[in-house]
This record gives C-alpha cells, structure tokens and sequence, in this order.
C-alpha cells in the first residue's frame, strides 16, 4: 500500500522493490489487495507477463486505519533500541542548528546521540530528529 500511495501505476517488481519485499511476497500482497478490491491491475502493454497494478478507489480510504497501525507496530521497536542505549546521563545544549533547531547532546550509558527539536509558538515539539553522534559533532 505504501509503494501504491507514493507512486501509482507500478509493476509488482516496483512494488517489491519498493516495500524491500519479495516479489513472491509482493504478489501474494496485490493478488490479496485486489480480492478486497483496494487494488486493481491491468496487463503491461509491452510484456504480458508483467501486470500494472494501481489502487482502487477505496485504497487510499483505508490509508488512516494503516497509518495507525502502522505508526503502533513501530512502537516495541523504537522502545527496545532506546532501552539498548542504556540509562540517560546528562542532555547538553550544543547550539541552534541551521533550520532554527536546538540541538541537544544526550548521553546514555551506552551510547552519545544529537537530538534537535524544533518548538512551535506554544512551545510544543513541532519538528524532532534523532541519530547517533558522528565524529566531529
């Protein structure tokens, strides 16, 4: 679905390619897409062995209902690489980045990340990012 939502007609090697899936994967996902009628798929005029596949129109109707789900099937890992960094030690102002962030060094237990955090005119978190430290920062 998320291929299809980016860019629409594609083939189902587009599609497997995209979604870092396998195109038998990918198959038994469109083939699964269009039973439930949120895809349909038309042959490639130059190769009939290759089908476009795009969405229907109550494809993208379901798109909140996934995004959700989708946004929650993130949330063990996300929990579980933070708990790898170990207890947090200190947060250090570094300075204001480029785009007007307040860039942070966190120190963990077992690990050193730059966050930046942008605030909105209410004070609440309107932009965030998050990685490891590189050498040099």
């Amino acid at each position: 679905m998320r291929a299809l939502i980016a860019a629409q007609p594609l083939t189902v090697s587009q599609i497997a390619k995209a979604a870092a899936i396998t195109q038998p994967a990918a198959t038994q996902t469109v083939n699964l897409m269009i039973a439930e009628g949120l895809a349909s798929s038309t042959p490639d005029a130059q190769d009939a062995r290759r089908r476009s596949v795009q969405l229907t129109r109550a494809g993208p109707k379901l798109l909140p209902t996934l995004q959700r789900c989708w946004r929650a099937s993130l949330i063990p890992g996300i929990q579980s690489q933070i708990s790898a960094l170990g207890s947090l030690e200190s947060v250090t102002f570094v300075k204001v980045g480029t785009n007007g962030e307040t860039i942070f060094a966190v120190l963990f237990a077992n690990a050193e990340w730059r966050w930046g955090l942008e605030l909105d005119e209410d004070g609440r978190i309107a932009m965030a990012y998050f990685h490891p430290r590189q050498e040099g920062q």
